[in-house]
This record gives structure tokens, C-alpha cells and sequence, in this order.
């Protein structure tokens, strides 16, 4: 079923990153169980050294967990909004050399093609379910050669 609302991104004003970071946290329900899940089920052992990317990203509350969770991983942070981005870098400061913020449109795709090789696993935790089913099936067809 396709959806005639615009695309997030589309519509989303730094103004609502900013609200977003101040009351995120409590907007997310169950936001320590998806945390948990996602970084249990990020593929390796907690020495592997490994490349993550984390699509719209936000503030880096997931890229955060995976690094601390593994020290010897690197995250690519991808997001559409700079108020976002320097959020993330503030609570990424303690890792310092280990993650890499970047600009990016999820609907454009050509990101893409400027990720870096080999990377183990994308994580998302509140970006892909805007895409209608077929959207989210050519975004992993996309997804899939970068692993």
C-alpha cells in the first residue's frame, strides 16, 4: 500500500529536530528493549572490528550503544538534519575517531554508493517504516551488495 503523505524527510524542519532532542526519549516507546535488541543482534563478537551504519540516525542513542558495546567497531551516522548531527556528536564525543557523521536524503539512495567497504550491518530504528512495503524491499535490494 503506498502512502500519499511526503516523504519525512520531505517534510521534517530543523525546529522538529529540536524538539525531537529534547523530548525523544520519552517519545520512543520501549526505547531501552529496541537498544538492547538491535545491538544483541548486530552480527560478531564484542572484539570484532567491524563498520556499522545507522540510517537517519538522530541524536546517535543506537550508534552510541553498538560502540560501547563494541570497541573496536566504527559507525557511519547518516542523517537529513544538522541540528541532528551536532546532537550526535555531543553524545558521541567519548568516541572520538571511531564514528563519521554524514548529510544524507534516505529517499535519494545515492548515499549509497559512497558507503564504506566492508560494511557488517545497517541498523535503523525509526526511519525504514515510513517507506511503503515496496519502497523498504528496494531499499535492502539496495542495502544488500554493501555487506
Amino acid at each position: 500500500m503506498s502512502s500519499d503523505r511526503p516523504a519525512p524527510s520531505a517534510s521534517w524542519q530543523e525546529s522538529d529536530s529540536a524538539t525531537f532532542i529534547d523530548v525523544g526519549r520519552v517519545m520512543i516507546p520501549r526505547r531501552d528493549e529496541i537498544e538492547r535488541t538491535i545491538v544483541a543482534l548486530v552480527p560478531g563478537k564484542p572484539d570484532a572490528e567491524l563498520t556499522v551504519v545507522d540510517i537517519a540516525a538522530g541524536v546517535g542513542w543506537l550508534s552510541k550503544a553498538i560502540l560501547a558495546r563494541y570497541p573496536r567497531a566504527h559507525a557511519l551516522l547518516l542523517d537529513g538534519s544538522d541540528t541532528m548531527l551536532a546532537e550526535a556528536e555531543r553524545n558521541l564525543a567519548e568516541y572520538a575517531g571511531r564514528y563519521e557523521l554524514r548529510q544524507f536524503r534516505l529517499e535519494d539512495e545515492g548515499w549509497i554508493d559512497a558507503l564504506p567497504a566492508p560494511v557488517r550491518c545497517v541498523v535503523s530504528s525509526l526511519a525504514i517504516h515510513h517507506r511503503d512495503a515496496a519502497g523498504k524491499r528496494a531499499l535492502y535490494r539496495r542495502l544488500l551488495p554493501a555487506l
